[in-house]
C-alpha cells in the first residue's frame, strides 16, 4: 500500500468515526440531563397583579366635599381666609373689581361654576367647592378659580 492509499483510508476512517460521534452528541446530552432525584415540590404560581386604581383627579375636578357627619354643618368660608384671599374670593360677585381681577367676566358666580356643588343643608345660598374643601362658599360669590360649566 502506498502512502496515499494509507492516508485516504485513515482519513475515511476518521471522518466516519467523527461523524458518528457528532451524531451521538444530542443523545448523550439527553441521557446526561435526565434527573433521577426526587421531584421538587411545585412552586406556587404568582397571583396576577392587582389592577392599579386610576390616578386621582386633581382637586379642581374632584366633587365638592360635604359635611363630615350627617347633621354637622360645615363652616362658611371667610373672605379673610388665606386661601380665599389668594384666590380673590368674595361673597358677592358684584363686589369684584374687574380692573383688579382680569379673569372676571360679568355673570360669573359660584353657582354657575363647575367646581361648585349646592349644599342640601338649610343654607340655600351656600354650597361646597372643591377649591375650598370642608367649607361652604356663597352661591353669589366668585374667585379666580372659576371654571365654566360644561
Amino acid at each position: 500500500m502506498t502512502y496515499l492509499q494509507r492516508s485516504a483510508t485513515s482519513r475515511r476512517q476518521f471522518l466516519k468515526t467523527s461523524g458518528t460521534m457528532v451524531a451521538m452528541i444530542p443523545v448523550i446530552n439527553l441521557l446526561g440531563c435526565s434527573d433521577d432525584s426526587s421531584p421538587t415540590a411545585p412552586q406556587p404560581q404568582e397571583t396576577p397583579a392587582q389592577p392599579t386604581p386610576p390616578p386621582q383627579q386633581p382637586p379642581a375636578a374632584a366633587p365638592a366635599q360635604r359635611s363630615p357627619a350627617a347633621g354637622t354643618a360645615m363652616p362658611k368660608l371667610e373672605e379673610s381666609d388665606p386661601t380665599a384671599r389668594a384666590l380673590a374670593y368674595v361673597h358677592d360677585a358684584n363686589d369684584v373689581d374687574a380692573s383688579q381681577q382680569p379673569r372676571y367676566e360679568d355673570g360669573q358666580r359660584c353657582d354657575n361654576c363647575s367646581l361648585y356643588a349646592a349644599d342640601s343643608s338649610d343654607e340655600a345660598d351656600w354650597g361646597g367647592c372643591s377649591i375650598f374643601p370642608g367649607k361652604l362658599v356663597n352661591a353669589n360669590g366668585w374667585c379666580n378659580a372659576w371654571v365654566r360649566m360644561r
